[in-house]
Order: structure tokens, then C-alpha cells, then sequence
């Protein structure tokens, strides 16, 4: 049986094998493996492992990895005592520990304080700390020995000695060189740096038998590395050279002996016009995110049918009845349960006239009008008739009137 990977965007062929295998490969490589990080890295193969076993962890386990080594913290670690002990340990030690370092160097111990102490700034000053002193970046004291110092120990570490690469990892480093040297380069020559080190790389130049060779090395490692919608994000730099030095990628494929049928193999038949507009309608109800650039990442293979089939991608959603550009997500709301809320306020006889619908349930009244355009495309949409509503609410109201009236 095979399941395509939808959350991931891209059209992939997976089954329990070859997702155990492919982590099985990633534990043999020594590649970083924890949840976070293959989803960044890995988007398919984490999304593959969350549809077919339940949760990567579940995944990893049934690989025969102890899930334990693999993940970036262990269980119970964290807790309020020991976030505190961990702050303390790094104000003994001098680190900078205003926020944009923490969450840089170590940015568990910064999610592990949100989630203990409510804030950042809260678990600081649970230490007793003055928060105003620690969120001051401490400016680094520079003289000839230190530019000297720093310099000869990132070359140690083979670190890029151009200016771009420097700016990265040592923002200060340039600027002092220029204080006490008079310039970059008499810094890097003082420190016995040749002038060679200070120059960036060449870009690499992709020549047809460097494409081929590229082509040929990812096929050995799986074909599914290969495949149009894939390699495009992966690697849009070798497409590129693919289409600059053979014309299309399919024809590079060829002259690397790659078999374009076996790489490009589709897992299910193009869609329909029909199914396009169902998936769209049905993925707006559910709150999904619709904007081109969101969607390419998560359901590359509806993006490419829409614009195949309707010319545009806008113009498939405008087809699906909603407006294009499509408008964000809310945090708390989605189109669905917008129109859920409403329909279940009219059962319950509600007033849901637009003035009194605004100031007794803002939130739902902005929310409806984000995703909607307008309360009464929300109302209409939520197959609420909007006049019979408005005289039942009259008649409602009529019998009152009538007894103030004769008061």
C-alpha cells in the first residue's frame, strides 16, 4: 500500500519500509534527529512517519532507535527549579543573557522559562535578578591583542575571513579591526592571515558532467530525491543548471541514464476541475491556510492541478467561491467553526442582528467578517436567512412593546 505525504506539500510515495529505512539511514549517517529538526530538514519523510505510525517518536521507536538519544531534550528535565538553577549558573558565569542571546545559545532553556515562568523576563526576576541590567547588550572591549586573538582562532576553526562571512558571527570584529588597524586587511596581515583567506569562494560552476554527476549521486541515494516536485525545493540550484545546460530537467535526466518515467512516476491520476473546488472549499471550512506560498508547501500537487486546470491558482479559488488573495489564519478561529458558532447561536435564538451580533460577540463578529469579507456573506454562507431571523427577533420584541405601550 502506498500513502501519499500531504502535510509535507510535496508528492511522495511512502510505506512503513521506507520510512524505517530512511531513519534507520539518517541514525547511520550521524544526522540530527529530533523532531524539530527533521521537520525541517526531512518535511516529507516526518510527515510520512505522523500518518502511517501515529507520531514520529512511534516512528523512531519502530525503527529500533532508542527515541531518548535522539531527542534535543529528555524527558522531566525542565521544571521551575531547575530552569532557575540554569539562570543562576549563567549569571555566575558572565554570559550574556539578554534575549535575543538565549534564544540563540540556548533557546530550550528560553521556551522551558515561557512555559514555568510565563515570561522570559518573569523567570529572571524569580532569581532575583535585576531584568533592566541582564536585557543591556554587554558591548565587548576590543584592543590590537584581542582583533589579534580572535582572528588567528577563527582561522584555527577554518572559519570564512571575508568581511560578509565575518559580519554573521562577529559583528564587532570588522569594526574594531578598523579602529585599531586603519583598516580589515592591515588587522588580517598583522595576524598572518594571506590576503587569499579574505577573499570570498568562487560561486561553484555547473558544468554538464558536475550535473550529471549530482543527478546520478542522488538517484543512488533513493529516486524519490528526484522527483520534480521534491528537487525544486530541495535543490533549486542543480534545476536550474539542469534547464541552462540541457534544456529541461527531463533531458538532463537523460543524459545522466536516469529514466524520467521512474522519477516522475505520479502516485495518483491528475484531478479534476470538480475535486479541486471540493479540496479548496473543504480545506477553507477546516482553516487552512490558502495563500499560495502556504499551500505550495503543504499540497504542491492540488497548487500545480489548480493552475493546470483553471490557469491560475487564483482563479481556482476564486472558482471555490472564495476571495483571492485568501485571507490569513486567525489563531483562534477557522471558517468552519466561525459558521458552526453562528448556526449554533440561531438554534439557540440568538439575536443576531448585525448591531446587536456586533457588540455582544465582537470576537466572532471580526472573525466572521476576516474570513467572509462581510457579516452578511458569513450569515449567508452559515445557510442562515437572515430576513426571517431579523422578524422573528421583531416579533419577539412586539409582545413588550405592546405592554409598555398600554403601561
Amino acid at each position: 500500500m502506498v500513502r501519499v505525504s500531504r502535510s509535507s506539500g510535496q508528492m511522495h510515495s511512502w510505506s512503513q519500509k521506507s520510512i524505517l529505512a530512511e531513519l534507520r539511514r539518517l541514525n547511520r549517517d550521524g544526522e540530527e534527529m529530533w523532531s524539530r529538526k527533521i521537520r525541517e530538514t526531512h518535511s516529507a519523510l516526518y510527515a510520512a512517519a505522523i500518518n502511517w505510525m501515529g507520531s514520529y517518536s512511534q516512528a523512531v521507536a519502530a525503527a529500533g532507535i532508542d527515541y531518548t538519544k535522539v531527542r534535543r531534550m529528555e524527558h522531566g528535565r525542565w521544571n521551575q527549579k531547575t530552569v532557575a538553577a540554569e539562570l543562576k549558573k549563567l549569571h555566575r558565569s558572565r554570559t550574556p543573557m539578554h534575549h535575543a542571546a538565549m534564544e540563540r545559545q540556548r533557546p530550550e532553556l528560553v521556551v522551558a522559562a515561557y512555559r514555568y515562568f510565563d515570561s522570559y523576563q518573569s523567570a529572571i526576576e524569580a532569581d532575583g535578578l535585576d531584568y533592566a541590567d541582564i536585557r543591556i547588550r554587554t558591548m565587548p572591549s576590543w584592543d590590537r591583542k584581542r582583533v589579534v586573538r580572535e582572528l588567528k582562532d577563527l582561522r584555527k576553526q577554518k572559519h570564512g575571513l571575508w568581511k560578509r562571512a565575518l559580519r554573521r558571527t562577529q559583528p564587532y570584529l570588522e569594526r574594531a579591526a578598523k579602529k585599531h588597524f586603519g583598516s580589515y586587511e592591515r588587522a588580517a596581515k598583522a595576524s598572518g592571515i594571506p590576503a587569499s583567506l579574505l577573499q570570498p569562494p568562487p560561486y561553484r560552476s555547473w558544468s554538464p558532467d558536475r550535473v550529471t554527476l549530482e543527478l546520478r549521486e542522488l538517484y543512488q541515494r533513493g529516486p524519490q530525491l528526484l522527483k520534480p516536485a521534491r528537487i525544486g525545493i530541495d535543490n533549486p540550484k542543480l534545476v536550474r543548471a539542469c534547464r541552462r545546460r540541457f534544456g529541461t530537467y527531463a533531458k538532463a535526466l537523460g543524459a545522466a541514464g536516469i529514466p524520467y518515467s521512474r522519477v516522475a512516476r505520479t502516485t495518483k491520476p491528475p484531478l479534476a476541475k470538480d475535486q479541486i473546488v471540493k479540496m479548496l472549499a473543504r480545506m477553507f471550512d477546516h482553516g487552512v491556510d490558502l495563500r499560495y506560498s502556504a499551500m505550495y508547501k503543504k499540497n504542491a500537487r492540488l497548487v500545480d492541478a489548480a493552475r493546470g486546470r483553471f490557469g491560475s491558482y487564483g482563479q481556482a479559488v476564486e472558482a471555490a467561491g472564495i476571495d483571492y488573495p485568501p485571507a490569513p489564519q486567525l489563531r483562534h478561529w477557522t471558517a468552519r467553526n466561525v459558521l458552526a458558532a453562528m448556526r449554533k447561536l440561531h438554534h439557540q435564538g440568538k439575536d443576531l442582528r448585525f448591531r446587536q451580533f456586533r457588540s455582544q460577540h465582537l470576537p466572532l463578529f471580526e472573525a466572521a467578517r476576516h474570513y467572509f469579507g462581510t457579516y452578511l456573506e458569513a450569515v449567508k454562507r452559515a445557510k442562515i436567512d437572515y430576513d426571517e431571523m431579523v422578524q422573528q427577533q421583531l416579533n419577539k420584541q412586539l409582545p413588550n412593546r405592546r405592554r409598555v405601550a398600554r403601561a
